[in-house]
């Protein structure tokens, strides 16, 4: 599958303390939520910073 629609929200939440939850609200209007473990957080974390600005090697 190469076509994923755009998000028209997308966020992080914890509404209980620990306990990360991603939102994402698609155009349609239809929002999913998950409950996101602390190494799926942490990878997460890791893959947006290196998609958003590349590993430190190609920058140099």
């Amino acid at each position: 599958m190469t076509e994923f629609p755009h998000a028209a929200l997308c966020y992080l939440t914890e509404p209980t303390p620990g306990q990360p939850v991603i939102n994402v609200q698609t155009p349609d209007g239809k929002l999913t939520r998950a409950i996101v473990n602390h190494d799926q957080l942490k990878l997460l974390i890791a893959r947006a910073v290196r998609i958003e600005y590349g590993y430190v090697e190609e920058r140099a």
